[in-house]
């Protein structure tokens, strides 16, 4: 086997073999610079007339350590780009497990956010309702409010209703309230107003307590525009809307009674269904018929003696219906 020093010889005299190639290679391999650094000199002085500067010998013994260790640096950078890669990929793992994570959380929340919010109210219940925004809507009973966060966001707060309540909306300029009926939707941004639709009765009231609201009826391309102490009557045949100034309107979500202005017979037996577990029916040439005035809520009988005096009637009730009739 060639020496360490013939090979660095060879080397410095660019007579390397194949073979002294890779003997030397393994010798570079074994030594540290300093020594590598030592052989080159070596092999300089004992060359025949050969001297060898300082910055001569430095480019000799980088070209010498280039030569004979690229192929362990290729080796040390194919390593580290696997174990890189290894590691990448491991994240990559990680990164795919933790987005399938995400993801199906995000999927949960997908569903959280289009679930339909109902609340319902039932025969003779009121109850207070606070949505996420803040605002609290009173319902009186059989009343039925409904929403999604899909809908209900900073974007636009949108909730569908149907029955009687009051509306404490909380002020956000940026996310306009709406309130949608079968009849006609209710805009507001911040402000208190009260809505009585229900699927039975002729005519729909829409009051404005505080702030301003706009009213939009099915088939009317006109806006209506409510200022406070207002109450609009709306018709759920025609769409026909009649607004008057009515400042002392009382609200029957929040009132102790239940209030009645210029109220058809028939709206009044279909609001006290909503509050007794009767059946209410009157003679049909009375239904039409206007009543204004106050029941109470707690004490059926009470308002049936009300009912009876202001139309001149007599009711036979058992434990499903009050029959009213006329005195002959």
């Amino acid at each position: 086997m060639t020496s360490d020093k013939n090979l660095f010889k060879k080397f410095q005299n660019d007579t390397l073999s194949h073979d002294d190639l890779l003997h030397l290679r393994e010798q570079v391999d074994r030594l540290s610079d300093d020594e590598i650094e030592l052989h080159l000199l070596d092999s300089a002085i004992n060359s025949k007339g050969s001297t060898l500067s300082q910055p001569a010998d430095e480019s000799l013994r980088k070209r010498l350590i280039g030569e004979a260790r690229r192929d362990k640096l290729r080796y040390t950078i194919f390593k580290r780009i696997s174990i890189a890669a290894a590691v990448v990929a491991v994240a990559l793992i990680g990164l795919t497990i933790l987005l399938g994570v995400r993801l199906s959380h995000l999927n949960q929340y997908d569903g959280i956010i289009a679930q339909e919010h109902l609340i319902v109210t039932g025969k003779g219940e009121e109850l207070l309702t606070v949505l996420p925004d803040g605002s609290r809507v009173k319902m009186a009973p059989e009343s039925e409010l409904k929403y999604s966060l899909s809908t209900f966001n900073e974007a636009g707060r949108n909730v569908n209703w149907s029955g009687e309540g009051l509306f404490e909306v909380t002020k956000n300029a940026g996310s306009p309230f709406t309130v949608h009926t079968d009849n006609f939707d209710v805009r507001v941004l911040g402000t208190t107003f009260s809505i009585d639709i229900r699927r039975d009765n002729d005519n729909a009231l829409v009051y404005l307590e505080s702030g301003s609201i706009e009213l939009n009826v099915s088939g009317d391309n006109k806006p209506h525009r409510l200022v406070p102490g207002e109450l609009a009557t709306i018709s759920r045949t025609t769409g026909y809307i009649e607004i008057a100034s009515t400042p002392d309107y009382r609200v029957n979500a929040t009132d102790a009674m239940i209030n009645f202005y210029d109220t058809s017979l028939k709206d009044v037996m279909t609001c006290l269904e909503h509050y007794y577990p009767r059946k209410f029916n009157a003679p049909e040439e009375l239904l039409k018929e206007p009543f204004a005035g106050a029941l109470p809520k707690d004490n059926m009988f009470e308002a049936i003696t009300i009912i009876e005096k202001a139309y001149g009637m007599y009711s036979v009730t058992d434990s499903a219906t009050v029959s009213m009739n006329l005195r002959r």
